[in-house]
């Protein structure tokens, strides 16, 4: 452009819409970057097209006629939106902006590509077309205002009878001498007030010049007869523009409006049903974006609308689980397909349970997905009686896996000493009375029965303290004494396993006890003492302590790990002693004195500082009130 300033050059160069000249007979003289790659051509090659072959032929005229009134100064611009015509004959929607320079007989134009806009308004015509091929089918009334005043309103033959009016040509009420009701009927708003004439969907489109769309209202007619009524109405223009009538179309909404109510009424008791449901529940559009949470949500999270709208769900699961949930709903999002999974939700004390939520897609009479509905069911209980179970079956597990292990050690236990017994019977019948090989043997085979004698007691105390027939001798005596009795009764035996024993007791320590069986409780743990500590100090211990007497056997031995502790007094558990110690035996002497202390009140106790620290036993009874 010749002469142009340099900030005007700036603002025609890089404009975003296209800019372009035109000489009197619409041919081009000037574009920018914008319009040409609109076009479709190079820069170069657009000055000499005419705007007329850049337009599609069907909108020439239309064009023409803008143009014409430009350059004769009836308007001084004009909007025109028409088919464009690019270089490889593709078209589309334009919005041209022209002006017309009288000084220099130029035109001055811009151009916006609407294509985009203009299929949106297609298919909003097209929804409308639809819908009005819907209306065809239902009862309808069409009614149209010859003048401006809306003196002179025509209705079709479906109006006539919607209104109920008879022989008239003219139903008009709305001119300025016209009574403030319509003729015969009555017009109410949804809300129940009374219209006016003027206040109508016709006339107001006369006296505004605007469209009014559906609106609702309901007319009581000369029958007394009610409907309902969505009432739509537009002004029609001349060429100029200017107002000359308006057409209306009232559809009889009266069904609708009950099915309405109906489904109102139905939703509201599906609200209802699902807000006391025992679950939670919700719903979520077809994105996945939940937009309705039941009651019984707001009240197990303590949260409220507010604080769940926005993904604000996510506040309520565990941060852990988060991003697994939210992984596996954009699968289901993505496929369409229901969605299940167990997850944890926080609620409104803060604490966690476990959850089964399953999600099913809905979908409308076409198959496209709407929406999704959601419950999450409390299984916590459920998973805790699953655990419990589970921890039932493996203590089942490992009651037989010790079981077989007692047996096969049972059968050991009960061969050991027979071997040594067949021997010493085969040597003392060789030998006479008084040899000294026949003295040692006759003290192998006591040994051997007292051991056997021993297992077979521990097996039928035990038998009896499972079938409650266990018979207990209670009376008072002093835990300290007996405790020191046994110890001594077990000092020749400590000391062939090269034990140290020590006694240290503090008396008296009344209480009521069956002394034989304290004696084979604290003989219980000596004998482990000498199986597991060989070669180690022995210390027996008895005090007071907090109402109860108290027996301690100590031993500086192999120790306890500190998982055997908890299980170490159930039947079966044995540790096998270390090469060259004695025998481990059934594994019933620590079961077997929990069960005689807990028959006598009391109750016993393990420690152990680990591997290599040595351990203690305790037996604890009450003390004998003075």
């Amino acid at each position: 452009m010749p002469d142009t300033p340099p900030l005007a050059e700036l603002i025609f160069e890089h404009a975003s819409v296209g800019l372009f000249a035109a000489d009197a007979d619409g041919r081009i003289t000037a574009c920018n970057a914008a319009c040409a790659a609109m076009l479709g051509h190079e820069r170069a090659r657009v000055p000499g097209l005419n705007l007329f072959e850049l337009t599609h032929p069907q909108d020439r005229e239309a064009q023409a006629q803008q143009l014409q009134a430009l350059r004769s100064g009836e308007v001084p611009r004009v909007e025109l939106a028409l088919r464009c015509r690019r270089q490889d004959g593709s078209d589309f929607w334009a919005q041209q902006g022209l002006a017309w320079n009288a000084a220099s007989r130029c035109l001055i134009g811009e151009m916006r590509d609407i294509t985009a806009a203009h299929e949106a308004e297609a298919r909003q015509q097209e929804q409308a077309e639809e819908l009005a091929q819907v209306l065809e089918l239902v009862p309808s009334a069409v009614f149209i205002a010859h003048d401006p005043d809306g003196e002179v309103i025509t209705a079709n033959p479906a109006g006539l009878a919607m209104l109920e009016v008879q022989g008239r040509h003219n139903i008009s009420a709305g001119s300025a001498h016209a009574p403030q009701n319509v003729g015969p009927n009555r017009y109410f708003s949804a809300e129940g007030v009374e219209l006016s004439s003027n206040q109508l969907p016709i006339q107001r489109a006369l006296a505004t010049h605007e469209v009014v769309t559906c609106e609702e209202m309901w007319a009581q007619l000369p029958s007394g007869r009610r409907i309902w009524i969505s009432g739509s109405a537009a002004p029609l223009s001349d060429r100029q523009g200017r107002v000359r009538g308006a057409v209306a179309s009232f559809v009889d909404i009266t069904e609708q409006i009950e099915q309405r109510r109906g489904l109102a009424a139905t939703a509201e008791q599906f609200r209802q049903l699902a807000d006391n449901l025992p679950a939670l529940a919700w719903m979520a559009d077809a994105d996945g974006d939940i937009f309705w949470f039941n009651r019984r949500w707001y009240e197990y999270t303590g949260s409220t609308p507010e604080e769940m709208a926005g993904g604000g769900w996510r506040r309520a699961h565990d941060p852990d689980c988060l991003p697994a949930v939210v992984e596996r709903w954009q699968v289901a999002l993505a496929s369409g397909q229901p969605f299940e999974m167990t997850f944890p939700l926080r609620g409104a004390d803060g604490g966690f349970r476990f959850f089964l939520t399953r999600a099913l897609p809905l979908r409308d009479s076409s198959g496209r997905l709407t929406r999704w509905f959601g419950t999450n069911t409390d299984v916590t209980a459920e998973r805790e009686v699953q655990a419990q179970l589970e921890k039932s079956q493996a203590a089942l597990r490992e009651v037989d896996l010790r079981k077989n292990e007692f047996i096969t050690m049972l059968a050991h236990e009960l061969r050991n000493p027979l071997g040594p017994l067949r021997t010493a019977t085969a040597v003392l019948a060789r030998l006479p009375e008084s040899d000294v090989k026949a003295t040692r043997m006759r003290e192998v085979i006591e040994r051997q029965v007292t051991q056997m004698a021993r297992l077979l007691d521990d097996l039928l105390d035990v038998s009896r303290i499972a079938r409650g027939r266990m018979n207990l001798d209670m009376a008072e005596c002093d835990l300290g004494a007996v405790a020191a009795a046994t110890a001594e009764d077990y000092r020749a035996e400590l000391a062939a396993a090269g034990c140290a024993l020590n006694v240290d007791v503090a008396g008296p320590l009344p209480v009521r006890a069956d002394p034989a069986r304290i004696t084979q409780m604290v003989g219980n743990y000596l004998q482990n003492a000498m199986r597991f500590a060989p070669h180690s100090r022995v210390t027996v211990l008895a005090f007071a302590r907090a109402g109860h007497a108290v027996v301690e056997v100590r031993d500086e031995g192999r120790g306890i790990e500190p998982a055997r502790l908890e299980r170490l007094f159930e039947p079966f558990t044995a540790d096998r002693p270390r090469e060259g110690q004695p025998g481990s035996g059934l594994g019933m002497g620590l079961a077997l004195t929990r069960a005689l202390a807990e028959l006598q009140g009391g109750t016993v106790a393990a420690r152990s500082e680990g591997p290599g620290q040595g351990a203690s036993f305790e037996i604890r009874l009450p003390l004998v009130e003075r």
